[in-house]
């Protein structure tokens, strides 16, 4: 199989987590088009690790990479630097499209993370890499992988109900969901 048909393999997965990296953002389905695109562009101009589990670390952290030095350029939006960047790999012009979220949306919630907490919980939780793949993708420390995972879980849980995930509300006091019993192995230790 040759390395161009190994990518075309990789393009969809590789979307959904440039979608997770852009949400928010206005135009974020065609930023993450260009984010793909110029990453898919330029391992095929320098080439990928020759064993595939290899050319999928690769293939993220390159994302990555090109995400941050896309918020990075010179004062632009990380929506106009990234359609810079699809623009360089062969792409059109990125829509200026206005992005509203409803506080209840997983995207809206997404948006108000942090990249590194947004970036931390999209390779662990949506592509399922492991603790060590996802530290290696990242270039970070194992621990501060689950510092950011963790972190990430919290204000995902807040944004999405005003609350944390075990179901206690900001004041502190416990909100009963029918469909989320409390596990009944946890007890409340004061």
């Amino acid at each position: 199989m040759s390395l161009r048909d190994e990518l075309k393999t990789f393009a969809p997965r590789l979307r959904r987590f440039a979608r997770a990296l852009a949400a928010g953002r206005p135009g974020e389905n065609e930023c993450a088009d260009s984010l793909v695109r110029a990453a898919l562009m330029k391992t095929l101009e320098i080439g990928g690790p020759r064993r595939l589990s290899d050319l999928n670390i690769h293939l993220y952290g390159l994302l990555i990479d090109l995400h941050h030095e896309a918020a990075q350029i010179s004062n632009l939006s990380a929506a106009s630097a990234l359609e810079n960047l699809g623009s360089q790999a062969g792409g059109g012009r990125a829509a200026e499209v206005p992005s509203s979220f409803s506080r209840d949306s997983l995207p809206g919630a997404l948006a108000k993370l942090t990249t590194e907490e947004r970036e931390a919980l999209a390779l662990v939780v949506i592509e399922r890499f492991s603790y060590a793949q996802a530290a290696r993708i990242l270039k970070i420390s194992r621990p501060l992988l689950i510092s950011r995972l963790s972190r990430a879980r919290a204000t995902l849980g807040e944004n999405l109900r005003g609350e944390n995930l075990w179901g206690e509300n900001l004041r502190g006091t416990t909100i009963l969901h029918p469909s989320r019993p409390r596990p009944s192995h946890l007890r409340v230790v004061k």
